[in-house]
């Protein structure tokens, strides 16, 4: 169950989106902080192959969501 109280580690970092669906895409987050690609809502915008600049929240102890994930922008 999410909720309650919650701690997370934030770490900034860079994805590569790995594929898109509609609008869900899978990526992988360096510096690598998760075993896992994420799973995501993405905009229309983001392209497959690029790598966007992101942070990344991993819960630490609490009953929160896991993992959140935020795109910032495009890496040059």
């Amino acid at each position: 169950m999410v909720g309650g109280d919650c701690n997370y580690q934030t770490t900034q970092g860079v994805v590569l989106i790995k594929s898109k669906t509609n609008n869900s895409c899978f990526v992988q987050f360096t510096p690598k902080v998760v075993d896992y690609d994420i799973e995501l809502t993405c905009k229309d915008k983001v392209k497959v192959g690029k790598s966007y600049l992101a942070i990344l929240k991993k819960a630490r102890h609490g009953s929160c969501t896991p993992v959140m994930l935020s795109l910032l922008n495009e890496v040059e």
